[in-house]
């Protein structure tokens, strides 16, 4: 029996194997991408030399495969350039900025009202709701934050609730507007004015982009989530019948075995492509497969029986653990640019810092509104119109933004002082935690901040996201 048994089709200890090893890798996923450090800001005051070193020095542990900063101390009046990472980027090359678009749009919407073209309180129509522009700047106009489905609030105004779809719709008010294709508008009148001349909404050919990067443990987890899904099923109920029936090796348990393996592999590379889109199959495709092929490398050695050769199974064991550890970033495709208004900028480090400034020196009493119009949304934080406002002893102005996967951005301002400080990355890893996702890229951001002395204050994008 016990011979029987060693030549027959371990189909039950594959599955468990497989499940097992796809557990592991999400277990590793659910741990703080980058704890940080204690954020105790140095009485010397922000230097932004001393946040570029951090953020060029760190970068690489957190995941981030190349990043762009700009930052100023307001006493002095420079601005300090830095890049780091791959595909040696330069002070002109372009990021990806997501939800840091949303800001950029609300001015927009600001200088319309400001020319008396919109009105910021006339009652407006959607979905069976009426609201108004200041409720849609204001994340109250009970639009969703799902971000492709109907352009239309989803419940009443009068909560704040973080919603993308929100600046979708006013693209199109844009549009009505102005009589011109958001991104024609935006990039051929609003960002010039802002300065802003290596920037765009959308794809611009003549950009130095930097390529997107995803976190080599998220595809390692999809890969093997996919497969042990894919193979849970028919893997128990084949396991259940060569067990019961002591199969034994054959032409056509062969044929079953080939064929629920390489199921499996294509549910794990689908699952994996799932994430950064199939435009990314090239990049991402063989990872997955690589993956893949470690689990079944390993699980061929171990049901050989043999001491040695289950010593062995450990060894690609190990590389996945790796993997799920280390985390590289794997590089991606440039993908196409959508959700332009909400998350489709696509801007340098001081590019931004120079819109930051222009919201900062406003005097206009309808431009200053984006700073000082505010919504109470959690403790010590408010939302101004189109950007976050962090109350205490030294008030900042904030945003972040995540294009996940491929890249994540902080922004921030204080206007008693005039510190501006403006990170841009490709990469990252995410995890989860009790208090949501984390984000390494920007958590490694604030972590920097804080070491260059600049006063944090609250919680930012955690509870808000």
């Amino acid at each position: 029996m016990s011979r029987a048994r060693s030549r027959g089709y371990p189909f039950l200890s594959l599955t468990l194997g497989l499940v097992v090893a796809a557990l592991v890798a999400t277990a590793l996923l659910m741990r703080p991408a980058w704890s940080g450090s204690e954020r105790t800001p140095d009485s010397a005051g922000f230097d932004p030399a001393r946040l570029t070193a951090v953020l060029v020095d760190r970068h690489e542990a957190a995941g981030v495969r190349s990043l762009s900063v700009a930052a100023r101390a307001g006493a002095d009046g420079r601005v300090h350039l830095a890049q780091a990472g791959a595909d040696t980027p330069n002070a002109g090359t372009v990021y990806e900025v997501a939800s840091l678009s949303k800001p950029v749009t609300a001015w927009a919407v600001l200088d319309l009202a400001r020319q008396g073209r919109l009105d910021l309180d006339a009652p407006r129509h959607a979905g069976g709701e009426e609201f108004t522009l200041r409720d849609v700047l204001h994340h109250a106009a009970g639009f969703d934050n799902a971000l492709g489905l109907a352009v239309e609030p989803v419940g009443p105004p009068g909560e704040f609730a973080y919603a993308g779809q929100g600046f979708m719709y006013l693209a199109t008010v844009i549009e009505e507007t102005t009589g011109q294709d958001f991104a024609t508008y935006m990039n051929s009148v609003v960002l010039p004015r802002l300065g802003m001349t290596d920037s765009a909404f959308g794809a611009d050919p003549d950009a130095d982009l930097a390529l997107p990067a995803i976190d080599g443990g998220i595809v390692l987890a999809f890969s093997l989530l996919g497969a042990a899904i894919v193979f849970l099923l028919p893997g128990l109920v084949l396991g259940a019948l060569s067990a019961g029936l002591r199969l034994r090796r054959g032409l056509v348990m062969s044929f079953l075995l080939a064929l629920l393996a390489s199921l499996a592999a294509g549910g794990g590379v689908f699952a994996a492509l799932a994430l950064p889109g199939m435009q990314n199959l090239v990049q991402v495709g063989p990872f997955a497969v690589l993956f893949l092929g470690l689990i079944a490398i390993a699980f061929a050695l171990w049901a050989s029986g043999g001491r040695g050769a289950r010593g062995l199974a450990l060894l690609p064991l190990a590389l996945l653990v790796a993997v799920g550890v280390m985390r590289p970033p794997v590089s991606l495709a440039e993908r196409p640019a959508i959700f332009l208004a909400p998350a489709g900028l696509r801007a340098s480090a001081a590019d931004y810092l120079a819109f930051l400034d222009t919201v900062m020196a406003s005097e206009d009493p309808v431009m200053a509104r984006m700073r000082t119009d505010l919504l109470p949304v959690q403790e010590d934080t408010a939302w101004g119109l189109g950007i976050a406002v962090e109350d205490g002893d030294a008030p900042s102005l904030w945003h972040w933004g995540i294009n996940y996967p491929g890249y994540q951005a902080f922004a921030i301002t204080w206007p008693e002082t005039g510190d501006i400080a403006v990170v841009l990355m490709a990469g990252g890893e995410m995890s989860v935690s009790p208090d949501g996702m984390r984000y390494s890229g920007l958590e490694l951001a604030l972590e920097a901040l804080a070491e260059a002395g600049a006063p944090l204050h609250g919680r930012y994008w955690q509870g808000i996201q």
